[in-house]
């Protein structure tokens, strides 16, 4: 048994935060994401190491899986699951163990855990081939990582939905069990391109437009990763215990989405940026990137996602000279449009 998985990176353009109250987002995959290739190993266990992009294994760790789950009856006709986890065997952490590796495989024992009950519920004959093969062969997990984990592109939630292929569940589903947030980031993970992500009311439903979005000017444009890890979760809290997302300040974001995703020309871009940083300086009560850390730059800069680090998405007439300012400046991690994004020349028509 060899197969093998992927799932993309994600990169927020507009609408963080109040795309979890309804406001339209631009959001994109990236190029790079996270492959999972599993192979037959010893029955009864599971056999997981984590790669770096360098090739180095962060994590290794073996559970036992004969008591994976238990299925009883109470009544004729009515089997529940009685969950009793994963049973680690045995822990192997290869290189630089520090702290949060302990708390990465509780996390990842969770997940699969999760994983194996909404396959149980929504696929239960998909979910009993994969128990029955886990107990007769084993399974060995090896995931691989195609960027940075402080980039704060999409480890975990490429991960969410790598585990959701593996247990054939819905990946909103788990993402909803594990992490929460709006659910862009698991549209990402599946999506061939730029997509409008919006929780639409009165549920806030997810809702994934497939959407054109390939400026001529995108040789001008820059991601630049910051220097700091950023956690969303953290992020989201914060904003939820000082914000209540005015009605005008969504409809003015969904705009700036509109906008920003068909504009035609530089200038106005760079026009729609400072308006939504604006906006959202206002809203969370924070100071604009631009003044906080990029006081100088021949261009606009706008942040992405989690406000304070992380990527930003950086606008100039004149990129050499940009690059020249930024790395001057200490950010040595700089990509071009096409080097970071998944945006195919001709996509989806625009709507």
């Amino acid at each position: 048994m060899v197969r093998d998985y992927h799932a993309r990176g994600k990169l927020l353009l507009t609408g963080e935060y109040v795309v979890m109250h309804g406001a339209l987002a631009l959001a994109c995959p990236t190029r790079r994401g996270q492959s999972m290739y599993m192979a037959s190993h010893r029955p009864a266990c599971i056999h997981w190491k984590a790669f770096t992009p360098r090739g180095d294994v962060w994590l290794e760790v073996e559970w036992n899986c004969l008591g994976i789950i238990q299925e009883k009856t109470k009544e004729p006709g009515n089997q529940f699951l009685e969950p009793e986890g994963l049973m680690p065997s045995k822990l192997l952490v290869l290189q630089n163990k520090g702290a949060g590796t302990e708390a990465a495989v509780s996390r990842l024992e969770s997940w699969i855990t999760l994983a194996m009950l909404l396959s149980h519920q929504t696929n239960p004959e998909y979910f009993h081939e994969q128990i029955d093969r886990v107990k007769a062969e084993g399974i060995s997990v090896e995931t691989y990582l195609e960027f940075e984990r402080e980039w704060g592109l999409g480890s975990s939630s490429s991960l969410i939905s790598l585990l959701a292929q593996w247990w054939g569940c819905r990946p909103m589903e788990l993402h909803a069990a594990t992490q929460g947030g709006s659910g862009y980031d698991q549209a990402c993970a599946t999506a061939s391109g730029p997509i409008h992500y919006q929780l639409l009311a009165p549920a806030l439903r997810p809702h994934a437009q497939p959407i054109a979005f390939q400026p001529d000017f995108h040789e001008h444009l820059l991601f630049v990763y910051t220097g700091k890890k950023q956690s969303t979760d953290h992020s989201i809290r914060q904003f939820g215990q000082r914000s209540t997302a005015a009605e005008t300040c969504l409809q003015e974001i969904s705009e700036c989405t509109h906008q920003l995703t068909f504009a035609t020309d530089l200038k106005t871009f760079m026009e729609i940026m400072h308006r939504h940083e604006r906006i959202m300086s206002g809203l969370l009560g924070e100071e604009p990137i631009q003044s906080a850390r990029f006081s100088g730059f021949p261009g606009q800069t706008k942040s992405l996602g989690a406000w304070g680090g992380d990527f930003i998405l950086a606008a100039t007439s004149e990129p050499e000279h940009a690059k020249v300012f930024l790395t001057n400046n200490g950010f040595s991690v700089i990509f071009a449009f096409h080097e970071l994004l998944l945006c195919p020349p001709t996509n989806h028509p625009q709507t």
